[in-house]
């Protein structure tokens, strides 16, 4: 009997021991619930402060010589010599013949008028003689009744008249001679460039008729196109730079003209600049017709801040960083932008400006910070 309920009493330990098992493996523990943190993500900013700007763009343009002369002969001849720089291209130093026409015709036609001169002053003093001749006999006659035309006749003021005006005709012919002379040299007072002939020696030049095309060395001119509402910021004599291809450095230069005209789709307008040449550089630092890279200066703007572009989100929003590094979403009004920069009012010195991206950002979501350069004046990107 005591051992049947010892085996009951073993079977009976089994089974609870076997339900106690099954129900725990039957209903796992539950985890303890911890609070979970929002996502912070990280982002980079600048500090900000108010600075003074000039406002600088950069552009491109044509070069284009300041005029174009074309050579013109005031003379007709058979052309004698050409410089040896009269190609397209070739530099002509000033005062220096370009073109010049047989001269033997002119130089003739300048020694004939000079002997009329030699001429008609001889002529002239002979006639003079004759005239005292002629007041002396006047005076032996004492007091003769005659008008002052019938004294004139008698003394030989006619002739003197005439001798006088015959040589100051001679006088004008050969300054006419001797200006021909000159017009057979084609010249300027002024270095020039060469831009296309039609001419050779031994060809004839008739005078109207060109026989090629130069330009000053003087100064060039870039016509860039800006923005109309960019018009604005811009005057008459402001500096700019131009960096000709190849050049380490920029050559200074100033706006010369705001052309009054817009392109005809009436969107853009024209920035004429100057750039000034030395006569006595060997090399000419542009090229006709070559595009050039410019960056012009306009106005001042003062107590504004320069944000780097890409901290401006669309046109006209930037995320803000507050005290509590929370994201802040601000409007803000740009006053100048650039590829490169945009300048605002509508911020306070020592704002957080982030630069980094966000994927989905949310005005109040919290933030990290890296470490935050201070923006100085110095450093404020132009």
């Amino acid at each position: 009997m005591s051992e049947r309920k010892a085996l009951a009493v073993g079977l009976a330990v089994l089974g609870v021991a076997a339900v106690v098992a099954a129900a725990l493996w039957l209903t796992p523990p539950t985890p303890e619930r911890r609070p979970t943190e929002p996502h912070q993500p990280l982002v980079t900013t600048t500090v900000v402060n108010r600075v003074d700007h000039r406002i600088e763009v950069e552009l491109h343009g044509r070069v284009e010589p300041v005029t174009r002369i074309e050579l013109i002969p005031e003379v007709s001849g058979r052309i004698a010599r050409v410089h040896a720089h009269f190609v397209p291209g070739g530099r002509v130093p000033a005062r220096e013949s370009i073109v010049t026409i047989d001269e033997r015709e002119y130089r003739a036609a300048a020694e004939v008028a000079r002997a009329q001169v030699s001429n008609a002053t001889e002529e002239l003093l002979l006639e003079r003689g004759r005239r005292r001749v002629a007041l002396a006999e006047w005076s032996e006659f004492g007091q003769v009744e005659a008008t002052a035309e019938e004294r004139d006749l008698a003394t030989r003021g006619p002739q003197l008249r005439m001798r006088e005006a015959e040589l100051a005709r001679a006088e004008a012919m050969l300054r006419r001679a001797e200006l021909d002379l000159e017009r057979c040299r084609i010249r300027f007072p002024y270095p020039v460039v060469i831009e296309s002939i039609d001419a050779a020696v031994g060809s004839v030049a008739r005078a109207g008729t060109a026989l090629g095309a130069a330009y000053p060395v003087r100064a060039f001119w870039i016509h860039a196109a800006l923005p109309v509402e960019k018009l604005a910021w811009f005057s008459n004599g402001a500096e700019a730079r131009v960096w000709p291809k190849g050049a380490d450095a920029p050559r200074p230069a100033n706006i010369l003209e705001i052309a009054p005209s817009v392109e005809p789709q009436g969107t853009l307008g024209r920035l004429v600049v100057e750039v000034p040449l030395q006569p006595e550089e060997e090399r000419l630092p542009l090229r006709v017709g070559e595009f050039a890279r410019l960056v012009v200066t306009g106005q001042l703007l003062d107590g504004v801040f320069v944000l780097p572009r890409r901290a401006v989100r669309g046109d006209d929003r930037v995320w803000l960083v507050d005290d509590d590094n929370r994201l802040v979403i601000r409007r803000v009004v740009p006053q100048f932008a650039s590829r490169d920069v945009v300048v605002v009012r509508d911020l306070e010195s020592g704002d957080r400006v982030i630069t980094s991206p966000l994927a989905q950002p949310v005005a109040g979501m919290p933030v990290r910070v890296t470490d935050t350069p201070v923006t100085t004046a110095a450093e404020q990107p132009r």
